[in-house]
């Protein structure tokens, strides 16, 4: 049975990592695991952008992303969160802005997790083929406390300076 297939990929923004167990969803949405960025252990983030380089298992033409703030102790704001291609295979965290695409939250750019909480934004048209390489930016507005990390992470993350970058082809950090 060939059929389009939706893409949920996880991300857990409190606790920066990717990752989800592939598992049919009664909605017609599946699951995509996805390789975990690498953070110091411990960062704090406050009025910066964090861009992650997410590469899915599964594929799909529209895409929503779950953040999490499941192990936070401090509500999550997030002020703006985009999703785009990479600019390359490169570890560069640059983004094809052709591609971009802003993410929201029921129409809304931006959302506070309460700790203990998750969201999922809304449907993004989007290519992904299977074990393709999706950027996801998120500006967070203020201070997350300290970050829980994931020892298997295979990727580096970018950390902007203060600003909202999510929409740049490239974070300085």
């Amino acid at each position: 049975m060939r059929h389009e297939r939706k893409i949920f990929a996880a991300v857990a923004a409190a606790a920066l990592l990717i990752g989800a167990a592939p598992a049919a969803r009664a909605d017609g949405w599946i699951a995509s695991w996805g390789a975990s960025d690498a953070f110091p252990v411990g960062q704090d983030f406050n009025y910066q952008t964090l861009r992650q380089i997410v590469r899915l298992s599964a594929g799909g033409k529209q895409v929503r992303v779950r953040f999490s703030n499941e192990t936070g102790y401090y509500p999550l704001v997030i002020g703006a969160a985009h999703i785009a291609k990479p600019a390359s295979d490169e570890p560069t965290g640059a983004i094809d802005p052709a591609t971009d695409h802003a993410l929201t939250f029921g129409g809304l750019a931006g959302i506070t997790l309460p700790p203990g909480a998750a969201a999922l934004s809304d449907p993004v048209d989007i290519e992904a083929a299977p074990l393709s390489k999706l950027a996801i930016s998120l500006f967070i507005t203020r201070r997350t406390g300290p970050s829980v990390f994931h020892r298997d992470g295979q990727a580096t993350a970018q950390i902007s300076g203060d600003g909202d970058f999510t929409a740049a082809p490239s974070i300085a950090e």
